[in-house]
Parts: structure tokens; C-alpha cells; sequence
């Protein structure tokens, strides 16, 4: 039992010592001011007071609508951000809306995407989904990979875009690069710099919309969608998010489950061989496990926490 207390003090005093929170459940509310990194798992989870640290947060329905001081990471059914984010957002997810501004770079990717015209993001943007929809400004190079996207806000730098169907109203000040099977270019359409182009069929007459510079049909553009970078960089973010959120949910079942787990457990002890074998999966299993962790970009704290943990129980049995 004084072994039990003093793994759990531990745990205690390495989170806040590490400085993060972490809340579970179906339904999550967090209304007052939090000082520390955020960690939120659950079905609808809502965020209306600052947050002072970075945010990881995993769920169905989340919705964001007071300042976040440090980087988001969030995945979801439906995410809408209303809140103000002073540094990074990367961002998964089924139905995204982004409605306020940023201070660093967005990496977001989905199926369905609206950033509306409140949305300023300071740094650079990559979005990858199906259908898109871009009504703000993005003051560093834009890249957009999407199947379906309606741009009419502003690109302050460079705008690449590659997919299926452009609908463009909007104004690039620095250089575009545009391969589509269809674009459109709508009244209020404006290039203030080069173009180089690829369609599917006629050329495409730039004479209205180019201010300055040329607009050049470039068949080297010519996308192929059955290769991998068709999707961007956001394949890498995603593949690394959904390691870390892996391992986060293993933990948390670990936590929630522990009394399930430990009666699992005792069956196994019934025989030797079985409990030889569960001895060397933990031994070798968990330092795995933290290895994963520790090269994703959300799961540092998880593995640190863990590992540190794995070293107590390997000296307390000893």
C-alpha cells in the first residue's frame, strides 16, 4: 500500500511539475482561466475561458471561444474556433471553422473547411480536404491541396494551389502557382505578381484579373493524384497526431480501466508461463510505448510522465 501511495504522489508531483492538465468524460466544459498545458478527451468539449499554455484536444463536438495563448492541437468531429490563438494550429477534423485570428502558422485538414473573412492567420497556411472555403487573409505563403475550394480572401505572399476545382475571387499579392482540372476566376479575382498555370482543357484568360506580371500555361504542373504528396505535408502532421492521440487514449483507458485491468491481470498470474510472458511484454512494451511518444509532437509530456513512471516500478519491485 506505501507503494501504491508513493507512485501516486509521484504522478502527482511530475505533473505539476511538468505543468499540464488533463480532462476526460463526455461532456467537458472548462469556464475558468487555466495556467498550464491542456489536455481534452471526451464526446462534446467546450473551452470559453483562456488557456495560458498549449492545448491537446481529441473529441466529437469542440468548440473554442476564449484566447489560447500557446500552440492548438485538436482532432474532432466538428471543431469551431471562435477564440483568438497567439501561436500554431494544427487541426484535423470532419467539419472545420476558423473565425478569429492567428498569430503563427495553420495546418489544418478535412472534409468540409470555412475560414471566414474575421480570420487573419500571421504566418503561413496549409490546407488538404475535400471541399474548402477561404474568406480571410493569410499574411505568409498559402498552400492549398483540396478537391473542391472557393478562395476569396487574401494572400499577402505566394499561393499554390493543386485539386480538383478552384473557384477564385480573391487577390494574391506574391506569386501563384495553380494546377486544377477547372478554375474559375470571378469579377473581383486580382494577381498582383506571376502565375504559372495548369488546366484541364482551354487556357485559362488571366487579362482581367493579372495587375502585374505574366500568367503562364505550364505543363510541368500537371498533378497526379495517385501520389502521395497530392495531399500535402498535412499527411505527416496526421500521421504523427494520431500516434500520440494512440497513445494518449491507451493511457487514459489504462487509468480508467486500472481495477478491470488488475483483475485481467490476476487471471494471468494463474499460470507461469502467461505471467512470464505478460513480465517481459511490460518490460519491453512500455519503453516502446515511451520511445513513440517521445517522437510525436504531443505525446512529450505523456512519455516523460510514463517513463519516469516505468523507472519507480522497475525500482520499486527490485
Amino acid at each position: 500500500m506505501k507503494r501504491i501511495i508513493f507512485l501516486a504522489i509521484f504522478n502527482i508531483l511530475i505533473t505539476c511539475a511538468y505543468g499540464i492538465r488533463i480532462e476526460y468524460g463526455d461532456n467537458i466544459l472548462i469556464d475558468k482561466p487555466v495556467y498550464e498545458d491542456l489536455y481534452l478527451f471526451g464526446n462534446n468539449i467546450t473551452v470559453k475561458a483562456p488557456v495560458y499554455g498549449d492545448i491537446v484536444c481529441a473529441g466529437g463536438t469542440i468548440f473554442f471561444m476564449d484566447t489560447i495563448n500557446q500552440d492548438l492541437l485538436v482532432a474532432g468531429g466538428k471543431v469551431t474556433i471562435n477564440g483568438y490563438v497567439s501561436d500554431d494550429i494544427r487541426c484535423v477534423g470532419g467539419e472545420l471553422y476558423l473565425n478569429n485570428a492567428i498569430k503563427g502558422d495553420l495546418i489544418i485538414g478535412g472534409g468540409n473547411i470555412t475560414i471566414n473573412r474575421s480570420a487573419t492567420i500571421a504566418g503561413a497556411l496549409i490546407m488538404t480536404g475535400g471541399n474548402l472555403v477561404f474568406e480571410g487573409q493569410v499574411n505568409e505563403n498559402a498552400r492549398i491541396y483540396a478537391g473542391q475550394c472557393s478562395f476569396n480572401g487574401r494572400a499577402v505572399r505566394d499561393f499554390e494551389f493543386k485539386g480538383q476545382s478552384l473557384k477564385f475571387n480573391g487577390i494574391v499579392d506574391g506569386k501563384s502557382i495553380i494546377s486544377a482540372q477547372t478554375l474559375a476566376l470571378g469579377d473581383q479575382a486580382v494577381f498582383n505578381n506571376q502565375v504559372r498555370y495548369w488546366v484541364s482543357g482551354a487556357k485559362v484568360n488571366f487579362d482581367k484579373a493579372l495587375k502585374n506580371g505574366s500568367a503562364d500555361f505550364d505543363a510541368s504542373l500537371k498533378w497526379n493524384e495517385d501520389k502521395w504528396y497530392f495531399l500535402g505535408g498535412i499527411s505527416i502532421f496526421t500521421l504523427f497526431w494520431y500516434i500520440g492521440v494512440a497513445i494518449l487514449l491507451i493511457l487514459i483507458l489504462q487509468y480508467v480501466f486500472g481495477r478491470q485491468i488488475s483483475i485481467a491481470a490476476h487471471g494471468i498470474n494463474n499460470s507461469v508461463w502467461k505471467s512470464l510472458g505478460a513480465g517481459l511484454l511490460f518490460i519491453i512494451g512500455i519503453p516502446v510505448l515511451v520511445i513513440l511518444a517521445m517522437v510525436t509532437i504531443i505525446g512529450v509530456p505523456i512519455g516523460l510522465i510514463v517513463g519516469l513512471n516505468y523507472l519507480v516500478i522497475i525500482l520499486i519491485a527490485s
